[in-house]
């Protein structure tokens, strides 16, 4: 067994944004900072996102604003959404104080994210399989197995990062309330000719679609409906995905999708977030649809948020959590007002649409 003989002030476990992004945060201020991720899990294809102009003040607060000038990344002047019987509606960004949006490359906005991280000091350790998690004297024993064998860090204050999955927090006995079963399936395609680089969302009989061009010829288009309405097996799916498409978005997507790549997408939520020497982060503490629109931004904001929680509270006591419990119920209870509205704004009759006018936050 090998076993660390400096304990980190921080462990952080997830090397998605959030996970990144609070690490690098940390650093920067002082923090010896580990960041634990599942080899597995890093060579999945992450789904490639539209960033609104919101984005850009808070990449600059964090002094990352030059991720975005990678010509990987494809401007965007702004959204067009045909929801409903309402007329489309085309949104520019022309008089944002944030510029354009933009359509990245995730692949790409990640690789440079990791770069940082490790110009910033974080400590980056890969792992196959964790095995146990537990706390002595305050401090955090972290054990798990790579290809250097039975490893051990340690650490003062546990971060989960892993997403959705929540894997820290319910393994520390959090509950996790989940509202809806939403999934996003995923198709990629090349060779796609130029054209509009705005976002653009359609509704579907039983959920909704967004799609974008990005650099290289590329597009992808997401379709986001309930587990419980896709046909058995990958084939129906993905003929299924092809029929619901509407005709505003077949120009991203010329062929049928040799592969849907399937996504979590659900609403979820922690009763706790946080406990004694441990918090979650992001998508983990609570994770939005993305009719939120609020994607990267959130994951961003939250490890500004975290930043400062931490900084306040370095050993981690429960109490002093209290705060920011009480912001993230505000959150997520103005999340849920939001994604009421959204939704209620569109008079489809499908079972995917009846299900989300009936339940108001």
């Amino acid at each position: 067994m090998s076993k660390t003989t400096l304990i980190h002030d921080i462990a952080i476990l997830g090397d998605g944004i959030s996970g990144n992004a609070v690490a690098l945060m940390l650093a920067r201020v002082g923090l010896r900072v580990v960041l634990l991720s599942h080899s597995k899990l890093a060579a999945r294809l992450p789904v490639g996102e539209h960033l609104a102009p919101q984005a850009s003040p808070i990449l600059q607060a964090m002094s990352l604003q030059s991720l975005l000038k990678n010509p990987a990344h494809l401007p965007s002047p702004g959204a067009v959404t045909q929801w409903g019987s309402a007329p489309i509606t085309a949104n520019s960004y022309s008089a944002s104080t944030g510029g354009s949006g933009v359509n990245l490359d995730r692949v790409a906005f990640d690789a440079d994210l990791r770069e940082w991280r490790g110009k910033a000091g974080v400590i980056h350790i890969p792992f196959a399989r964790m095995q146990n998690i537990n706390r002595n004297g305050g401090v955090w024993d972290v054990s798990f197995e790579n290809g250097n064998g039975h490893q051990v860090v340690q650490a003062h204050l546990l971060v989960d990062a892993t997403g959705r999955a929540a894997f820290v927090a319910r393994r520390l006995g959090a509950v996790q309330q989940e509202h809806d079963k939403l999934i996003a399936l995923v198709g990629r395609f090349n060779d796609i000719p130029a054209g509009d680089n705005r976002l653009h969302i359609a509704d579907a009989p039983e959920g909704w679609f967004y799609a974008l061009r990005q650099t290289g010829g590329r597009s992808i288009v997401v379709y986001l409906t309930d587990a419980d309405l896709l046909p058995a097996g990958r084939t129906a799916r993905r003929n299924h995905w092809q029929a619901a498409l509407p005709d505003a978005l077949r120009g991203f997507a010329p062929l049928q999708p040799a592969e849907l790549q399937q996504v979590d997408a659900r609403s979820m939520v922690l009763q706790h977030s946080c406990g004694a020497g441990w918090l979650a982060v992001a998508d983990a503490a609570m994770s939005f649809d993305p009719i939120s629109a609020a994607g990267i931004t959130k994951a961003l904001r939250d490890a500004q948020l975290i930043r400062d929680a931490i900084m306040n509270n370095p050993t981690g006591q429960p109490a002093r959590w209290a705060a920011l419990q009480e912001h993230r119920r505000q959150t997520w209870q103005g999340y849920l007002a939001q994604r009421h509205a959204a939704y209620a704004a569109c008079d489809k009759g499908g079972t995917f649409w009846q299900r989300r006018r009936s339940h108001p936050a």
